[in-house]
């Protein structure tokens, strides 16, 4: 019984596994454009777009139904991605708000009323200890960590 329970696993995650590699080997990543900031040889930026044709003398970029066709020999530099501020400021942004949410979640501020005799002077009287975090403090803190 047991070696039918094994195999029966067995058979099902190799079902699963194969099953996994062909539905991410249908994703056609061709087809998406690749967007690009064309610069001079000088470094100023001429132009941006989706590439639309590629030949050996020639770029194509497409632009909001403007096409811009350039001459390679022109070209100094081409840039495909964000600059390195962009991805750290998506980063802390992320993780600033997420932290902000923890720390909001679990702060837990106590108020406690105490009663104190002060004696034949003073008498008795009332005060508020407030313990832990509120869920502000805990937010300002966790999205400053």
């Amino acid at each position: 019984m047991k070696t039918k329970t094994i195999s029966t696993r067995i058979i099902i995650s190799s079902f699963l596994m194969f099953y996994v590699i062909n539905i991410s080997a249908q994703d056609d990543k061709s087809s998406k454009s690749v967007f690009v900031r064309v610069y001079e040889l000088n470094g100023k930026k001429t132009e941006k777009g989706h590439i639309s044709f590629i030949n050996d003398t020639l770029l194509v970029l497409n632009k909001k139904n403007k096409v811009a066709k350039l001459s390679v020999s022109k070209i100094g530099k081409i840039k495909t991605k964000r600059s390195t501020g962009h991805n750290v400021l998506v980063g802390s942004a992320i993780g600033g708000t997420t932290l902000a949410a923890v720390g909001a979640l679990t702060a837990n501020e106590e108020t406690k009323t105490k009663t104190i005799d002060g004696g034949w002077l003073f008498g008795q009287y009332q005060y508020e200890v407030t313990t832990g975090h509120s869920s502000g403090e805990g937010a300002i803190y966790g999205g400053l960590a």
